[in-house]
């Protein structure tokens, strides 16, 4: 998870560097198994009575310059390498918030109700859980903001739950993708990973792993499926993505 723009690139793996059939499938958060960043946080900025665009706006100042880079300067590459507590970015939010919009908002709990507005996609999760009693090793890896995730749909669907803040490193550094695989227990060639940002799916192929960008559910399940065998009802549910877009 983070503001960094992703490349106009199509769905489709961006990079493929496989050694072995694929064992793993290490996924991403914020964008894949929930609700899309943007839309998440103008849904957050309309409950507070703050412009979207001001909230944006401010957000790309916190982010930093140089987009992609693995230790790039910025407030919110801190935040999500655990370098600075939630506390302190809510502060900092705050206060550019009120300077540029002229709104008061209310920093105690402010990542907390920002994240209220992120919406589960509780079909693709239940793909990955489905992936995972087929005996596959599965990984969630999470850019962190200090946010909470629900441990109570989490259960059961993965291996592993890794968090920027807690490793001391963000995605797209190759070295955090290297972690998650020796966490799993395999090799970054055999996983698969999945993110809705291109810069963090380059970084996992520079790892070695297979790279897929996420821009919807359909596409996902229909890449996932050429990796692992997907059960029927994870297929359907593809399917049923399709054409429901299609009407």
């Amino acid at each position: 998870m983070s503001t960094e723009p992703s490349d106009a690139t199509r769905t489709e793996e961006i990079a493929t560097v496989a050694h072995a059939r694929p064992r793993a499938l290490v996924i991403d958060w914020v964008g894949v198994l929930t609700t899309g960043f943007e839309p998440s946080v103008a849904a957050w900025s309309r409950s507070e009575g703050v412009p979207t665009a001001a909230v944006m706006d401010v957000l790309a100042e916190l982010r930093g310059a140089g987009v992609g880079e693995q230790a790039g300067s910025g407030m919110i590459r801190a935040l999500e390498r655990g370098e600075i507590g939630a506390e302190v970015f809510e502060r900092e939010l705050a206060s550019r918030l009120r300077r540029v919009s002229g709104v008061a908002v209310r920093r105690s709990g402010l990542i907390g109700r920002m994240f209220g507005h992120f919406e589960v996609d509780l079909r693709l999760l239940g793909a990955v859980r489905r992936l995972r009693a087929r005996g596959h090793r599965t990984a969630l890896l999470s850019n962190s903001w200090g946010n909470d995730y629900p441990g109570e749909l989490l259960e059961g669907a993965f291996d592993q739950v890794l968090i920027s803040g807690e490793l001391g490193m963000r995605k797209p550094q190759p070295e955090i993708f290297r972690y998650a695989a020796g966490r799993l227990g395999v090799a970054p060639g055999e996983s698969v990973f999945v993110d809705d940002l291109a810069a963090n799916v380059a970084g996992a192929a520079r790892a070695g792993m297979i790279g897929v960008l996420h821009e919807s559910r359909a596409a996902t399940l229909r890449a996932l499926g050429r990796y692992f065998p997907l059960s029927s009802d994870a297929s359907a549910a593809a399917a049923s993505d399709r054409s429901g877009r299609a009407r």
